[in-house]
């Protein structure tokens, strides 16, 4: 299958989280994945925050690193940042989300407009709620509360 993930979705396959074993049970589904051309910065983002923090020691955060470049290499990314920015403006018109989280869910409304439907996979629940309000199709994953730790996905 074809589904949108957003960066949330991503980090739960590179660090061992409570929702990690679905994020790859779904990536195992997923023949391609979009996302937004920026995801990688916010992935990115997420690991330096994690090691800053003590969760992910530099050996661990280079480990997570190159696994992502492999990812990262795989993905169809959303390049459109004109048409992104319009549907964002209306998304946080609407919606409760950050800034980012626009970014996200509209790059997905602007794929879902050229392809055919596809699910949406975050473990955001607001970006969650926004995209079920967008008629996405959404794989329950907020069936639990979203935790890092410092083991690394092997």
């Amino acid at each position: 299958m074809v589904a949108y993930w957003d960066s949330s979705a991503l980090v739960a396959l590179l660090i061992e989280e409570e929702k990690s074993v679905l994020a790859r049970k779904l990536k195992g589904q997923t023949s391609q994945i979009l996302t937004w051309v920026l995801t990688p910065v916010e992935v990115y983002s997420a690991l330096c925050r994690l090691e800053k923090e003590g969760a992910l020691s530099l050996n661990d955060f280079q480990k997570c690193y190159e696994v992502w470049q492999t990812i990262e290499n795989g993905l169809i990314f959303v390049k459109d940042i004109e048409a992104v920015k319009n549907i964002s403006y209306r998304l946080l018109r609407l919606h409760s989300l950050k800034a980012a989280d626009s970014f996200q869910l509209a790059s997905a409304i602007l794929s879902k407009q050229a392809n055919e439907g596809f699910p949406f996979i975050t473990f955001d629940q607001r970006l969650e709620e926004a995209a079920l309000k967008e008629g996405f199709q959404i794989k329950n994953l907020n069936m639990v509360k979203p935790y890092f730790s410092a083991r690394v996905l092997k």
